[in-house]
């Protein structure tokens, strides 16, 4: 089983995290419990994603 959730968290204390979880509530109890920061949670499966170097 592979990690897909990747949460980034941006707070002026500690600046830019990154963490992988293997479901989307993790991710999103994880996220809720850093209430001082913003976050992003991106689901590494979603074909719709960009990436920065894909030709």
């Amino acid at each position: 089983m592979e990690k897909r959730y990747l949460l980034i968290t941006n707070s002026s204390f500690t600046g830019i995290d990154t963490e992988l979880f293997y479901t989307l509530e993790e991710a999103q109890y994880t996220a809720k419990n850093k209430s001082c920061s913003q976050t992003t949670i991106i689901d590494l499966e979603d074909k719709n994603i960009k990436w920065q170097g894909d030709k």
